[in-house]
């Protein structure tokens, strides 16, 4: 898992161009985005694990997801709006926040395995 993380991490780094600063008031700003997606995908990785041992239904998923929203204080529309703004009309940004969720990904999967 490691291995993809640093893949990906300098994937995403070798895409990083130029970011505009021209985001609209209704999409998460990218700092807010690098803290949420981190969040959402020690989320994910914890609903995969769970899979493999348990079923976890839907609504556990949902409710799961949901708690990340509510410790962020925005909406299920409010980040699928912002992740979607990020992949079709500001892709460069996207890939600085991932740059950043990476790294701490990382740096959070090498606190666990100590």
């Amino acid at each position: 898992m490691r291995i993809l993380f640093f893949v990906l991490f300098f994937v995403l780094a070798s895409c990083q161009s130029t970011v505009d600063k021209n985001i609209p008031n209704d999409i998460l700003s990218m700092e807010k985005m690098k803290i949420v997606l981190f969040d959402f995908h020690l989320i994910k990785s914890q609903i995969n694990i769970w899979n493999q041992k348990n079923t976890i239904s839907l609504s556990q998923k949902d409710s799961i997801y949901n708690s990340l929203y509510i410790k962020h204080e925005i909406t299920a529309k409010d980040f699928n709006n912002s992740l979607s703004y990020y992949i079709n009309n500001n892709i460069d940004s996207l890939n600085v926040i991932y740059d950043d969720v990476i790294e701490n990904l990382i740096k959070e999967s090498y606190k666990i395995s100590q």
